[in-house]
């Protein structure tokens, strides 16, 4: 098994082959089809940021004065760069009637793309030498980040397989092809205005590509600034770029663009927040490349109480040094410059995904590099394919190597397949609601309804308290969907859409939204309050014990100076959160531990409540 070089093969490949061929791909598209199969035409009610995305995909058509010019919102004060992923994803979402279950399909469609884009470019520029091994990175890419990476609506998710096609087509580009500068182009956009995360691997690797192009057209006598070569890319920055930016800026001054600089500089909502730094940095890199990573099922350390992943010993990078290294010093030494590239870029992407990492600001989510998964795979899967290649027949012939290169292929092959036959069956067993809160969102819209709610008012939409489980959004999505006049507050504008927010002055209602059991209470006693949706988690007598425990233990902390301690009363954790806090009774923490843990299956003891306009808490600092 190999990569070689990246320009078709002399002859037609076998029928057998082919065969192989069709084979690894379909299985490497197997878990997008199971969510298609499971997902096509089942009602679905995203909440949170799945939501807001799928609102946002709504917008898009026909224009208006909420089309989307910039990416999904970020909870550093920016929107990410561009509005590609909406665009393209709403032709899929008409494709069923501008459903909310057809944003979802449409996004597992969108990476079923990337794989098989993948396997096809893979395919012909080498034949089933270029596809085995490729193929089987999106493979195993794909089950390191398990099912939610397709089941869940969300920008983060949907640009993960692409980042692989961006190094095969780099790598292409980079050999001298000028017929996948356009793909490149595309591709490259598409990642970044999905998700900024990808900005500075994308741009290093790009750069790498161009670069070598420009090397190759000038060896070549060719004028590397002629219309054919540069035309139809430079239409694409101008289309998908500069258009979207300069509306933005001329609608919303001073526009996204400003609102990323400044947040590189240090300024906004994240200023304050630590850079990782290049110790860290590097740690988490050296994870992809422990002797058991997770894009071979191996564990990830994760924080439990954070959800971000923690670093590897540094020590675990001589992996890839070796390897790369390896490979490298044998292309030389065979004047195998087609396979020297390949290691060149590997290298490139490693250095720039190193300090990425470094720059990470805050907590490291997992989410925000994605691709270095993704990176870990392609470095030691392409690395070991170039080894394998160039040294097999100096150990053993060149009739021997032939069959040692088939029997790695074959291994590398049935490795590919049980990866997606993992993922799969992870995809199938996870047939219940996408996310916790949708069965919630569901019903409480079904009882909006019912109750003609809100019956063409103008509504105030505000969650008090912890968004974290996505109600509020999921609320504003439905209803603004089904042609309601509903708003949000300002702060909120640029994720739900500079045209839908309102002041409680511009509205007949506000719906105060909640999904902490101590927040809902405190709103069912604001004066005139009318519940619209309340969910029972508990019994009548356990509901009224819950309530009661949060209100006496909360005035305790507040008098005690712990305000702050007040929202770890709607937790499970609370009797181990607050044991040892003076006023905290043992006998009641744990009363309320048990009362908490149970809402936490039911998912949430929430409230719809309306109240007149001006009255309820106050709106959210804005960024």
């Amino acid at each position: 098994m190999t990569t070689g070089a990246p320009a078709p093969t002399a002859g037609a490949p076998s029928r057998a082959a082919a065969t192989v061929a069709v084979a690894v791909t379909l299985a490497a598209l197997a878990p997008v089809v199971a969510v298609l199969l499971q997902r096509w035409g089942r009602p679905y009610v995203p909440v949170g940021d799945s939501a807001i995305l799928d609102l946002r995909v709504h917008d898009v058509w026909p224009p208006s004065a909420l089309t989307p010019l910039t990416g999904a919102y970020s909870r550093f004060g920016w929107s990410h760069p561009g509005p590609l992923l909406y665009w393209l994803l709403a032709p899929l979402s008409a494709v069923a009637g501008g459903s909310s279950w057809g944003t979802l399909v449409g996004s597992v469609v969108l990476q079923g793309v990337a794989v098989a884009w993948t396997a096809r470019l893979a395919w012909r520029t080498g034949g089933l030498r270029r596809l085995v091994p490729w193929t089987a990175v999106q493979a195993f890419t794909a089950m390191a980040l398990g099912p939610g990476v397709l089941l869940v609506l969300w920008n983060p998710d949907v640009a993960a397989p692409f980042f692989v096609l961006l190094l095969l087509q780099a790598w292409v580009v980079g050999s001298g092809d000028t017929r996948r500068l356009v793909g490149l182009t595309v591709v490259a956009t598409f990642l970044v205005q999905t998700h900024l995360g990808y900005a500075l691997p994308v741009l290093a690797v790009c750069t790498w590509a161009v670069t070598r192009l420009v090397a190759a057209e000038h060896r070549a006598g060719r004028r590397v600034l002629r219309p054919r070569l540069v035309g139809v890319p430079a239409a694409v920055v101008v289309a998908v770029w500069l258009v979207p930016a300069g509306l933005d800026a001329a609608l919303h001054p001073p526009g996204n663009l400003v609102a990323l600089v400044r947040s590189a500089a240090g300024a906004g909502p994240a200023g304050h927040e630590a850079i990782h730094g290049p110790a860290g940095g590097l740690g988490l890199l050296a994870t992809e490349f422990r002797w058991w990573p997770p894009w071979l099922g191996g564990p990830d350390p994760v924080n439990p109480f954070v959800g971000a992943p923690g670093p590897a010993p540094v020590a675990w990078l001589l992996v890839p040094v070796a390897v790369l290294g390896t490979a490298g010093l044998l292309a030389r030494h065979r004047a195998r410059r087609d396979l020297g590239l390949l290691v060149e870029l590997l290298a490139v992407a490693s250095v720039a995904g190193a300090v990425a990492l470094s720059l990470v600001r805050g907590t490291p989510f997992a989410y925000l590099f994605y691709w270095r998964v993704a990176l870990g795979a392609a470095v030691v899967v392409l690395g070991l394919a170039v080894v394998t290649e160039l040294l097999a027949p100096a150990l053993w012939g060149a009739r021997r190597a032939a069959g040692a290169v088939v029997a790695v292929g074959t291994v590398v092959v049935a490795a590919t397949l049980a990866a997606a036959s993992v993922l799969t069956a992870r995809v199938v067993a996870d047939a219940g609601p996408v996310l916790p809160m949708e069965p919630v969102a569901a019903a409480f819209l079904a009882h909006l309804h019912a109750e003609g709610e809100p019956g063409g008012r103008r509504v105030l939409l505000r969650v008090v308290g912890t968004p974290l489980g996505g109600l509020q959004a999921a609320l504003v999505d439905q209803l603004a969907r089904a042609g309601e006049p509903v708003f949000v507050d300002p702060a909120l504008g640029a994720a739900f859409g500079r045209a839908r927010v309102a002041s409680p002055r511009s509205v007949d209602q506000e719906w105060l939204v909640s999904e902490d059991s101590v927040v809902t209470d405190r709103l069912l006693h604001l004066p005139g309050a009318r519940v619209l949706a309340l969910s029972h988690p508990l019994p009548a007598a356990g509901q009224a014990a819950l309530l009661a425990l949060e209100t006496e233990l909360g005035t305790r902390l507040v008098a005690a100076g712990r305000p702050g301690d007040v929202a770890f009363l709607s937790s499970p954790l609370v009797a181990s959160a607050l044991r040892g806090v003076p006023g905290m009774a043992p006998r009641a923490l744990d009363r309320l531990a048990r009362l908490d843990a149970t809402v936490a299956r039911h998912t949430c003891l929430c409230a719809v409540v309306a109240v007149p306009p001006g009255t309820g808490p106050g709106p959210p600092a804005a960024g």
